[in-house]
């Protein structure tokens, strides 16, 4: 039997992987998973740490983005999430972390160079 996941999107990298953090996390480090759309992450998922430019190996995720991606993850959460509303894809990421598991993240922390993602 497959589990449902509750999930606060945060976006979508290339049209084709889409970016979220699941409600009560199984895992305390703060991350967001990245799945390929079309299949739900059976052929692409990968869990990125909030804290640093790390991968954690979490529910089978263990996906590489390629450099492009990286770059886009990095230029996609430094902007604006909506034209009306000042706040960054970034931001929003930490609100969704911090409104839908218990382990909470500062709200002042710097986004990561994802560029360097290892």
């Amino acid at each position: 039997m497959e589990r449902l996941y509750e999930r606060a999107r945060i976006g979508y990298l290339s049209g084709i992987y889409e970016i979220f953090v699941w409600t009560d996390d199984t895992v305390d480090i703060p991350h967001i998973h990245i799945w390929d759309k079309d299949t739900n992450g059976k052929n692409f998922h990968t869990c990125v740490r909030l804290d640093k430019a790390e991968y954690i190996n979490h529910s089978g995720a263990n996906s590489v983005l390629s450099y492009e991606l990286k770059r886009e993850l990095n230029t996609m959460l430094s902007q604006f999430r909506l034209e009306r509303i000042t706040l960054s894809y970034w931001e929003y990421i930490i609100i969704a972390w911090n409104c839908n598991n218990s382990y909470q993240l500062d709200q002042d922390i710097k986004q990561p160079d994802y560029t360097k993602l290892k």
